[in-house]
């Protein structure tokens, strides 16, 4: 089965939003995400477009796609980049049912590899809603550290709820 992580192009942009849009009540209660805090469509493409035509060091968020056997199953963004340092990781597996059963976490690996070493980071960190199973396993199972666990809103789609810090600190093995 053919796994392949990359870049997205401007209409898959378009899906990440368009996920977003479509989730359900349950979805937005598991993830802490919040309507009210959600762009007009448009205006959000416009916004993740626009980013991706900037220079690497100058981006503010970063999307690769999560490619099924060809089918665009999900994304990994990184956001809050300082670029050379540390960004800030998402991870979205859209379809439900290939949840648990190991293909997130393979995907996450190959996206983590990418990030290092496209952005040159130090870091990554990642705030998971602190009751959402799912990333919490496979941060642990990356090798991702706790750190601490609080209250933060930790993204423009989210609201204010308790979040498990995690980092990972770049090592030979992401070379």
């Amino acid at each position: 089965m053919n796994k392949e992580i990359r870049p997205l192009t401007e209409k898959e942009l378009e899906k990440v939003v368009d996920y977003f849009l479509n989730l359900t009540p349950e979805d937005d209660l598991r993830m802490g995400s919040d309507r009210k805090n959600f762009m007009r469509r448009d205006e959000w493409v416009k916004l993740l477009i626009d980013d991706s035509k900037q220079p690497l060091e100058e981006r503010k968020f970063f999307y690769l796609g999560w490619f099924h056997n060809n089918v665009l199953i999900g994304h990994c963004n990184i956001n809050n980049i300082i670029f050379g340092k540390e960004a800030f990781i998402h991870l979205h597996l859209w379809v439900p049912e290939l949840r648990k059963h190991g293909i997130g976490t393979i995907f996450f690996k190959k996206a983590i590899r990418y990030y290092f070493n496209h952005f040159s980071l130090k870091k990554i960190l990642c705030e998971p809603k602190s009751d959402n199973p799912g990333p919490n396993k496979i941060l642990i199972k990356c090798g991702f550290k706790l750190l601490k666990t609080y209250k933060t809103k930790p993204s423009m789609l989210s609201i204010k709820h308790e979040v498990n810090r995690y980092e990972l600190i770049k090592t030979a093995l992401f070379d």
